[in-house]
């Protein structure tokens, strides 16, 4: 029993300290778009008024017919945002894929 609740107690501690915040892709008074670390989508859209958060999933591949979900790790701003000529910011990230680290 003893045993059973340090490996938990490890566990959680670990899971704790590995937990990363979502990079902030940009935001203002009206959105946030982020890209979080949890593995469970792609993006995510925040309308900061209500909160509400839309997430969006990864798309999937195929390599040498097996599976791959495009979940990134290593993720940073890659460039600074540009105004566009239609007043749009385009902002953009990379990232190493998850499931293959070599490509990127």
């Amino acid at each position: 029993m003893r045993n059973l609740l340090i490996l938990i107690l490890t566990v959680a501690f670990i899971s704790g300290c590995n937990k990363q915040k979502s990079l902030i892709v940009t935001e203002n008074n009206l959105i946030k778009i982020t890209v979080p670390h949890s593995g469970k989508a792609l993006w995510e859209y925040t309308i900061v008024k209500t909160g509400k958060t839309f997430s969006f999933q990864p798309p999937e591949f195929e390599i040498d017919g097996k599976s791959y979900t495009a979940l990134l790790s290593e993720v940073k701003i890659d460039k600074q945002p540009q105004l566009l000529k239609n007043g749009v910011n385009l902002s953009t990230v990379a990232g190493r894929l998850s499931q293959l680290p070599d490509i990127s």
